[in-house]
C-alpha cells in the first residue's frame, strides 16, 4: 500500500488522563496501520514533543490548520478515531471540513475491529 492515510483524533481535554487515553489509542491505531504496511500521517504525532522537550508553540487547531491542510492534500484517505468527546474536537471538525473540501473519503474507527475492516476494504 503506497497511499498516505491521514489519521485524525481528538486531543485536548482539561483532564490529562483523557489526553493520555486518547494518545494511547491513537498510537495503537497508527502502529496497527504501519504493521499492515499502510502509510499513516498525522500532525498529532508532533504532540508527543510536549513533555519530551520544551515546546514554544501551541497545541491548538489555529496553529496546526495550515500544516494539517498540507498533509491532508497529499493523502488519499482520512481515518477519524472516535471515542468519548471526539465530536466536540475543534481540530477534528476542521480536519474533516478540509477532507470534504479536498474530496478525500473519511472512515470512522473506534475499535481495532473497525480498523481491521477498513484495512481489508482498501487492499
Amino acid at each position: 500500500m503506497t497511499n498516505l492515510i491521514y489519521v485524525a483524533s481528538a486531543y485536548s481535554d482539561p483532564d490529562k488522563q483523557v489526553i493520555q487515553l486518547r494518545m494511547n489509542k491513537f498510537a495503537g491505531m497508527m502502529a496497527k496501520l504501519i504493521e499492515n504496511r499502510f502509510h499513516p500521517v498525522s500532525p498529532l504525532l508532533n504532540h508527543y514533543l510536549d513533555g519530551i522537550v520544551e515546546i514554544n508553540f501551541p497545541l491548538t487547531w489555529d496553529w496546526w490548520e495550515d500544516y494539517s491542510k498540507l498533509l491532508l492534500s497529499k493523502c488519499n484517505h482520512m481515518i477519524v478515531i472516535t471515542g468519548p468527546g471526539w465530536e466536540n474536537s475543534t481540530g477534528v471538525k476542521g480536519e474533516m471540513e478540509l477532507a470534504k473540501e479536498l474530496n478525500i473519503p473519511i472512515t470512522f474507527v473506534d475499535k481495532y475491529k473497525d480498523l481491521e475492516e477498513f484495512m481489508h476494504s482498501v487492499v
